[in-house]
Parts: structure tokens; sequence; C-alpha cells
């Protein structure tokens, strides 16, 4: 049963991150049982697991609701993030990681590049994985989950809100690279101050699309 708890679990959860489930919307277990032709029981689980992820609210009635987030989710999600991130690069850059430790980061990264033009959702959804993934260059399992969470948080808002950081997957790419780069040269200073300049200039960009995405539909005629 734990594989399709996992599966059910991966694709709400990305359907969550890219908009198609919405603010508000209704999850009912005997209706996702039907459409992913199995039980009530891991659908359940897998509505649970999303709970603590923060992606729904569970309620009694064997349901769940998609969360609305807004502005100040973001900017607490970064706070978060701003603390633990920085520490954890400062910490993976002293201890030195190999080009080999390092090598599934790079192609997470590359993957994400490949992504910007065609499919930029789906860009987004890596982003998790890659800032766990410099969390685990610390060696803290715990801290990259958290970081990994925050970070679907904010891609779940974005798509929420329909907002787009025009150029931000370009210079994202160029961002995680150099981060790459001074963890490998073992450099622990530069390595914190490049993490630090990367979130706070990602938080005024997507706080920046967010505002615009709202003034926009406030605009729309109705």
């Amino acid at each position: 049963m734990s594989s399709a708890v996992d599966q059910i679990h991966e694709h709400l959860r990305d359907r969550i991150a890219r908009g198609e489930l919405s603010a508000g919307s209704r999850l009912r277990e005997s209706d996702l049982a039907e459409t992913y032709g199995c039980s009530t029981t891991p659908v359940r689980e897998a509505l649970r697991r999303l709970d603590t992820d923060g992606l729904v609210r569970v309620h009694p009635r064997r349901s769940a609701q998609v969360v609305t987030l807004d502005l100040m989710d973001v900017q607490h999600l970064y706070e978060i993030k701003l603390a633990l991130e920085c520490s954890a690069i400062r910490a993976a850059a002293a201890m030195r990681a190999t080009d080999a430790e390092l090598a599934s980061l790079r192609s997470l990264i590359a993957q994400q590049e490949s992504l910007v033009a065609t499919d930029p959702k789906g860009s987004g959804l890596l982003s998790p994985a890659i800032h766990g993934g410099f969390a685990r260059l610390a060696g803290n399992r715990l801290l990259a989950e958290i970081v990994e969470r925050a970070t679907r948080l904010i891609e779940c808002v974005k798509s929420q809100h329909a907002a787009e950081v025009p150029g931000g997957g370009d210079q994202t790419h160029t961002d995680h690279t150099g981060l790459v780069d001074l963890v490998l040269t073992g450099d622990p200073d530069r390595a914190e101050s490049a993490m630090r300049h990367h979130l706070e200039w990602a938080r005024d960009a997507v706080l920046g699309a967010l505002l615009g995405a709202d003034a926009d539909h406030e605009e729309r005629p109705a």
C-alpha cells in the first residue's frame, strides 16, 4: 500500500503546486479513490501527508481542502528559508562537499533550466528538491525536509495567484550554479552571502509578482 500512498501523495502534491487544484478545492476520499482506482485507505494516508506538508487541511468527514495562502504567508516562509538555508549552506561549504556529492544537485539544476522555456511550472516543481539538496549537503535531513516544504508552499502560492517572475528562471539558474561552485570550493562566507542574496532576490521578486498578479485580477471587468 505504501507505494500507492506515495504515488497519490506525489500526484496530488504536484497538482496543487501547479495550480491545477485551486485554493479552497474540496478533496473527497471517495472521489479520489475512484479516480485512482483504489480503496479510501491509501487516499486517506496521502491526504494526511498533504496536511503535514501544509498543502491541505483535513476535515473529519473524509475530506480535505486545499489551503489558501497569501502575501504574509510568503513573507513568513522566506523568513524560515533565510534562517535555515544560509546556515545550512555555510556548514556545507565548510565540509567541502566533493564534486561527486554535488553531481545529483547539478543534474537537478540542469533539468530545471531545460524546463524554464517550455514548462515554467514544471521548472518550479524542482525548486524544493534543489533547495533541500543544498541543505542535505550539511548532513541535516530534517532541516532539508523543512526547507523542501517551505519552498513547495511558495510554489503553491505562485500558482494560486498566477504570478510569474519575468526572467526568474534564468536568474535562478545562475544563482543555483554559483552556489554549487561556492560549496565545491569550500568558501563558507561567500556561500552564505550568496544564498542570502539569492533568497532575498527571490522573496522580493515573488512578492512583487504576487502584488502585480492580484492587481491585474482586481482590474479585470466582471
